[in-house]
């Protein structure tokens, strides 16, 4: 348990979300802080990201029409998408 006062927040949750967390047992105030720590690390590293991409903006310039190309190419390749590409 708490060895300090923790500050409080209400949080509301739909019926059906509420009947869950109770037939599964779930703790919600462990989940809810659980989601809270895992939405804040992955805000921060979208932010580590923006800051990198911006750098690396800075060193070589901006992508061109080509290179946006090869890489959503190569994501496409890399995660088994296949689009195809409207006839210009």
């Amino acid at each position: 348990m708490y060895t300090c006062c923790v500050p409080r927040i209400q949080v509301y949750v739909a019926e059906d979300l509420h009947a869950e967390l109770k037939a599964r047992k779930i703790k919600s105030s462990e989940l809810f802080q659980d989601a809270v720590r895992a939405e804040i690390n992955r805000q921060k590293k979208i932010e580590g990201l923006e800051r990198y991409l911006a750098e690396l903006v800075e060193e070589v310039g901006e992508p061109t029409a080509a290179d946006e190309a090869y890489a959503s190419a190569l994501i496409d390749h890399l995660t088994g998408q296949v689009h195809v590409r409207e006839a210009s």
